[in-house]
């Protein structure tokens, strides 16, 4: 099968942006609308604990020889201080979603969460307002033969089967990640009588996955501060003084993304969800 590249994809910026699919007809297939969550739905607050900074600490886990994910356990924890919001409008959202679903669209969440984020996942799209029932959202939780979660696109397979075996469908499938969610929904396409198309949902106002400016790992630190004095976490602007209390107090030199990841995973083994060995 031919690699997938970035550039197959046609890129919104808006759930709007998707409302001319429903001028096209294909009735003999079901027809399935499938959001990812973070950052094309909801998205959190604080720099501390918005997918950006996530994408950040999986670099900085691999440049240091852990697991790409050795920071889900605790940063599952740090979500739940997290105050998240719509990415657009929730009025804006829930229309487009009711304009699917009228015309008789299925309208399921896909996310990389795992099943044990499932009641803190209800939570955050009730605060930020969005209409998408739990039940109707595939979390990440099968594996495949050597322990690893298996991709989105293995996880769309299975629910097809589950939920429409005897059945064509054709998934409309939204994702801010077009490095790897959707290059592994595409490679489904075809299978299973499944047809995806994929859209790439472009954050303009987002830095390049896996890295942060130098001005974000400077709130990174002011709020890891509050988060160790157990405050609420800041999100708005802050001064000079605050970010040399927060490097005073965090014991940290200077911002350098190597020196705040140090901390944080000091911070994840005292509190029981420890990172794991780094190469030497």
């Amino acid at each position: 099968m031919a690699a997938v590249t970035a550039t197959q994809f046609t890129k919104i910026h808006s759930l709007e942006d998707l409302l001319p699919h429903l001028k096209v007809a294909n009735d003999n297939k079901k027809k399935v609308l499938v959001l990812d969550l973070d950052e094309t739905l909801i998205q959190g607050k604080p720099t501390l604990g918005n997918e950006p900074f996530y994408d950040a600490l999986a670099e900085l886990n691999n440049s240091n020889g852990r697991s790409w994910t050795a920071h889900y356990a605790w940063t599952a924890l740090l979500r739940e201080k997290i105050t998240y919001e719509c990415c657009e409008t929730a009025e804006k959202v829930n229309r487009v979603l009711s304009e699917f679903r009228a015309k008789g669209w299925d309208v399921i969440g896909l996310t990389s969460r795992g099943e044990d984020m499932k009641d803190l996942t209800a939570t955050h799209l009730a605060s930020a307002g969005i209409n998408l029932p739990i039940d109707e959202i595939i979390f990440k939780s099968e594996k495949d033969g050597e322990g690893n979660l298996l991709g989105k696109g293995d996880h769309l397979t299975s629910w097809k089967n589950k939920n429409y075996q005897d059945n064509p469908v054709e998934f409309l499938c939204v994702d801010d990640d077009k490095k790897r969610a959707l290059p592994s929904l595409k490679a489904v396409d075809g299978q299973e009588d499944m047809s995806v198309i994929c859209v790439h949902m472009e954050r303009t106002d987002r830095p390049e996955k896996g890295t942060l400016p130098d001005s974000d790992w400077e709130r990174v630190a002011v709020q890891l501060n509050a988060y160790v004095q157990g405050k609420p976490i800041p999100y708005g602007d802050f001064d000079d003084p605050a970010l040399k209390e927060a490097l005073a107090q965090l014991e940290i030199p200077d911002t350098k993304p190597a020196n705040i990841y140090q901390k944080i995973a000091e911070i994840a083994g005292k509190e029981g969800h420890p990172f794991g060995k780094p190469k030497e």
